[in-house]
């Protein structure tokens, strides 16, 4: 099986040859763990299947606004779902990447791991998400019993 460790110590042994190894009292973390596989592709998938469908459903009512209502708020509830996958995905990716960039950091003092832009990115992606599904949901708590869906901004 390839891994990244695999192909980093064939490509740079010098990378993990000065290993510290930490006292389990203070960090109980650096014990070996069991193998765990989160399924983070799978949320961005749902992610991505949830966001596309509030933008299509919303291209869909400004190109044929004659013919699509979306009464049922359908497009806001979508752009809703993409962005609780969003808060998910930053909620596990912090706990599981920002964990293991700080052992990794201990472990390998002359190493320096950093976190790249994908906390960034699904920062962004939440914001977004949940921006547009206020304003897809605009009306749908409102008293007013017209069947036009959704009032004007």
């Amino acid at each position: 099986m390839i891994t990244v460790p695999s192909i980093l110590n064939e490509t740079y042994p010098s990378l993990f040859t000065d290993h510290v190894t930490l006292d389990e009292a203070i960090y109980p973390m650096s014990v070996a763990q069991p193998n765990h596989d989160p399924r983070i592709f799978a949320a961005c998938v749902l992610g991505l299947i949830c966001g596309g469908a509030a933008v299509a459903i919303g291209l869909a009512k400004i190109t044929f606004y004659t013919y699509v209502h979306d009464a049922s708020y359908l497009r806001g509830f979508c752009a809703m779902m993409a962005a609780v996958v969003s808060l998910l995905l930053v909620a596990e990716t912090t706990l599981m990447y920002q964990s293991g960039i700080d052992s990794l950091n201990l472990l390998y003092p002359h190493l320096r791991a950093t976190a790249g832009p994908g906390m960034t990115m699904m920062g962004i992606a939440l914001m977004v998400f949940f921006l547009s599904s206020l304003s897809y949901m605009n009306g749908c708590l409102s008293r007013d019993t017209s069947d036009e869906g959704y009032e004007p901004l």
